[in-house]
């Protein structure tokens, strides 16, 4: 039997104090079993694990976090180039060997800060096996906007860049007003978006690396203003039947009428047709939409009604066929 302790105290790195650590190891038989504690950041971490000394290193071991910093295990990775903050908690379970590892993950991030986007919450489960990895739910929540979501992915052992993968997002409510990375593009935008959508999508590893099989979509776009002023709606809907996704597009922005329809085969090139009709779509309307500087301030005006036609393969743009009709100018 052999019985190891460490300890670090007062561990730095460029200048900051990352805090403790002590940790234990001790052998019997063929196995060694590890504690590990620290204060790291001003965190609480814990691992306790087992690993056999044997062909493969079969090992269960199991980490506690809390309080743990993202910005600071940013600093410590020098990947500061990723602009994230925010207080992590989580719990993590692995079991296996080194070429069949599994293992689950419960994560939450409270007070976060993503690529400058406020994020109060953040919770995600997630189960890895040899063959699939399994993602139950994913919560985001700020103010009134939040995501619930949920992905599933079968993959062959050892192989991840083709497999089979499902998605569900549950519900999405996201108040435009409360977005800073819309506010900056569009300073005064406001209105709710709220998606649903699941659908299915084979992964391989040559062109196209994604192929949906299963699309169901339902967006909208409701009361979207800019600086108080109302602009309207916008609906759009895909449902998959017998292999082909049929989507429909109705919208009353800026005071146009916009209606669109069409379909798309899920399979080789993605042959597509699709029909657009507006009327009375308008430059005053559309402007302060496109946020083209100084046209606003000109004394003119322009209307427009008529339609738009799309055949041919999605995925192979050369041989893609359109047609523009205006009926009035």
């Amino acid at each position: 039997n052999v019985t190891a302790d460490a300890s670090g105290r007062g561990l730095q790195f460029e200048g900051q104090n990352y805090g403790d650590f002590t940790g234990t190891a001790r052998t019997n038989g063929q196995g060694v079993t590890y504690n590990v504690a620290s204060n790291f950041g001003g965190s609480r971490i814990r691992v306790d694990g087992n690993t056999q000394l044997a062909a493969g290193y079969r090992t269960t071991a199991d980490a506690n976090i809390s309080g743990l910093e993202i910005e600071r295990l940013l600093v410590l990775l020098q990947r500061t180039n990723i602009p994230a903050r925010g207080g992590l908690t989580a719990t993590v379970h692995f079991a296996g060997t080194m070429d069949r590892p599994e293992g689950s993950l419960d994560a939450t991030v409270d007070r976060g800060v993503f690529y400058d986007e406020p994020i109060d919450r953040v919770h995600a489960r997630v189960t890895y096996t040899a063959n699939g990895i399994d993602v139950p739910q994913l919560e985001i929540r700020a103010g009134n906007s939040s995501v619930e979501a949920s992905a599933h992915y079968d993959h062959p052992a050892g192989v991840f860049a083709s497999g089979d993968l499902q998605f569900r997002i549950a519900s999405a409510h996201m108040d435009l007003s409360r977005i800073r990375n819309v506010q900056k593009w569009r300073p005064g935008m406001a209105g709710t978006v709220q998606i649903a959508a699941n659908g299915a999508a084979t992964v391989s590893g040559a062109e196209p690396r994604v192929l949906a099989r299963d699309v169901h979509l339902n967006f909208a776009g409701k009361a979207i203003a800019l600086q108080g002023k109302n602009f309207g709606d916008l609906t759009l809907t895909a449902n998959t039947t017998g292999g082909q996704v049929n989507f429909a597009l109705d919208s009353n922005l800026a005071g146009a009428s916009i209606q669109g329809k069409g379909s798309a085969q899920l399979s080789g090139d993605y042959p597509v047709q699709a029909q657009m009709a507006f009327q009375h779509v308008t430059w005053k309307g559309l402007q302060p939409l496109l946020g083209s500087s100084g046209a606003d301030h000109q004394d003119f005006d322009t209307a427009i009604d008529g339609q738009i036609s799309v055949n041919g393969p999605v995925l192979r743009t050369a041989a893609l066929n359109g047609r523009l009709q205006l009926s009035r100018l």
